[in-house]
């Protein structure tokens, strides 16, 4: 049976045929505006082609980009296997290893750079940390792949953010298709249909008790105002480009705005009689959430659990909801302790219509990443 596909940019996306239901809507929201002002009006450090292939019933956006090394990792693969992991290697906390590593990922970077690793198409990319997937099938992989092939010649086309738990229906069919499935990070899943141990029920009941010892009260997007949107924002930048990496999606007011008025994301506020202290914002697709906006005010001492209550919130949610959690990487132990389960994040980079050279390149990547890079990121807990 043939599976139509079809692109849409600027042009001609006013001819999409919206699918019903909460997918539908979602992405009317949140694509539309980003094509056609431009992703950096809303993400600072993207720069990226969006835009959206149909098939089916199914609306993935693509990015399209040719270099752009500055990008934030979520479209630059060498920002993510280059940049973010030299800022990262101070985790290592061991200074011959950093300095080995350092020396390699240099070496690396160049090499990936003359691959022209950049020239890439990212399938499913929202330009957030977790990219959550509807459910496709083998077939529809193929001829998405085929398609892209045949249409841009020479580029990469790359699946971000798979792994064995939430795309288990999917993920070895890009073994099957002839994709590279190249290690990325280390996540985390919480399932609420699993049954917490004792460890994990006693350390959320203490969690519990922190947020209702606290002057801390929870606000849905229904009371958080536009007068609110800089200090959300100030909140998440405290905690992932001051303290992470301004490699994370540097996000814009416009991109709150958005949020909040064409719900994007459920938006959430931490406030004691003063002010916001902590904020989530999370989304859901096909049975599963993940939060790709989170922060809270780092001048709070950590006694006052803001990361605690922030965490048991999502869990909560997520509980309530029937979803499962996809909670992205770092806090592994803290993670672990409260049920969370470790899996390693893929990308499923497809090469078979690239020069020797370039394929090359990739191979070398994947052979450092899934061989060397990732069994130090398992053993070390990072």
């Amino acid at each position: 049976m043939d599976l139509k596909v079809e692109l849409f940019d600027e042009s001609n996306i006013d001819q999409i045929k919206w699918p019903r239901g909460y997918d539908g809507e979602y992405a009317r929201n949140y694509l539309i505006p980003l094509i056609k002002e431009g992703t950096d009006r809303y993400i600072n450090n993207i720069k990226t082609k969006l835009m959206i292939l149909s098939i089916d019933n199914i609306l993935l956006p693509i990015t399209i980009n040719e270099s752009e090394y500055d990008n934030s990792y979520v479209c630059s693969p060498y920002t993510h296997y280059v940049s973010y992991s030299i800022e990262e290697l101070k985790e290592l906390k061991e200074p011959k290893l950093e300095s080995g590593f350092r020396f390699v990922l240099n070496i690396l970077g160049s090499l990936l750079k003359a691959g022209k690793v950049n020239k890439t198409i990212h399938v499913n990319n929202w330009l957030v940390s977790t990219n959550l997937y509807a459910t496709m099938t083998k077939e529809q992989v193929q001829e998405v792949t085929g398609f892209l092939s045949r249409r841009f010649p020479g580029y990469t086309i790359v699946f971000r953010s798979l792994n064995q738990f939430t795309n288990s229906s999917i993920f070895d069919s890009f073994g099957d298709l002839g994709f590279e499935m190249i290690a990325s990070r280390r996540a985390y899943i919480f399932d609420p249909h699993k049954e917490l141990n004792s460890k994990a029920r006693h350390i959320l009941k203490k969690d519990r008790k922190v947020l209702e010892d606290s002057d801390y009260v929870w606000v849905d997007a229904g009371g958080i105002s536009s007068d609110d949107i800089d200090r959300l924002l100030s909140l998440y930048n405290q905690l992932y480009l001051d303290k992470y990496s301004y490699l994370n999606p540097q996000f814009s007011r416009e991109f709150i705005k958005l949020a909040l008025n064409s719900k994007i994301l459920e938006l959430f506020a931490l406030k004691d009689s003063e002010e916001i202290k902590g904020t989530i914002g999370f989304f859901h697709r096909n049975g599963v959430m993940t939060t790709p906006f989170f922060g809270y005010d780092l001048k709070v001492s950590k006694e006052a659990g803001l990361y605690r209550i922030l965490s048991l919130k999502l869990m909560e949610e997520a509980r309530s909801r029937n979803l499962i959690l996809h909670q992205s990487s770092g806090a592994g132990e803290f993670k672990k302790c409260r049920g969370g389960v470790p899996v390693v994040e893929y990308s499923a980079v497809y090469i078979k219509q690239l020069p020797l050279f370039r394929k090359a390149v990739w191979k070398m990547l994947s052979i450092i990443t899934n061989k060397i890079a990732m069994p130090i990121i398992i053993e070390k807990g990072l």
